[in-house]
């Protein structure tokens, strides 16, 4: 029983509590530390995240000489896949005799096969414009494929380049034509 009580009693030391408290303390310190870490490498890991809507202004492009203002919608749940688009814009043609102003409605349709990153894309596909200018006449209408580059950060901003021979419907003839596009995915 003398035993026993001088077991409880050197348990209680002064001394012997304060190491028990400072190795407490550092054991939990560390433990906290390992856990942060793992939780920081668990958040890298995790899957991108699909934005599946975009907005973005383009120009050139489908507007020829103009800038477009586009809303995109990607189906796929995974990055990549197909999308479609529909867009409202203006441009503004000056020659040495007249100058005239237009409005334009593209419409698209593309496949996005990812390639490197999760965050680029070759975009191949169709656009169909139609284009009316303020001055009376007829609608201007065109169809092109479309082969370009994406680029959708993590942080959503969203960049195109577009390369598109545009071919007129209604004279039977193709134009090279580019555009580029800015803006953010949602």
């Amino acid at each position: 029983m003398d035993q026993l009580n001088h077991q409880i009693n050197m348990n209680h030391h002064p001394k012997l509590t304060i190491m028990k408290q400072i190795f407490i303390l550092i054991t939990l310190l560390i433990s906290t530390h390992f856990q942060s870490h793992c939780q920081d490498s668990l958040i890298l890991k995790t899957p991108y995240k699909i934005r599946q809507n975009a907005f973005y202004v383009e120009l050139a492009g489908e507007t020829l000489f103009g800038l477009s203002m586009n809303y995109e919608r990607f189906f796929s749940k995974k990055p990549g896949g197909l999308s479609a688009r529909v867009g409202l814009g203006l441009g503004f043609v000056s020659d040495l005799e007249t100058s005239e102003s237009y409005f334009a409605i593209p419409l698209g349709l593309s496949y996005n096969l990812g390639f490197g990153s999760k965050t680029d894309f070759l975009e191949l596909g169709a656009n169909y414009s139609a284009i009316k200018g303020n001055e009376g006449g007829g609608t201007l209408q065109f169809l092109n494929p479309v082969v370009g580059w994406r680029h959708i950060s993590p942080n959503g901003f969203h960049m195109r380049v577009t390369l598109m021979p545009v071919l007129f419907v209604e004279e039977s003839y193709l134009l090279p034509w580019a555009g580029v596009s800015l803006g953010f995915s949602f």
